[in-house]
């Protein structure tokens, strides 16, 4: 597996993770 493919993998992945975690945490402050 190329080394750019794999980088590219973990930024794509830790932006979903980041996305989740912030709408998680934006719902409970709302509440």
């Amino acid at each position: 597996m190329e080394i750019r493919q794999k980088i590219f993998n973990y930024a794509w992945f830790g932006l979903l993770y980041t996305r989740l975690i912030y709408q998680l945490v934006f719902i409970s402050l709302k509440q």
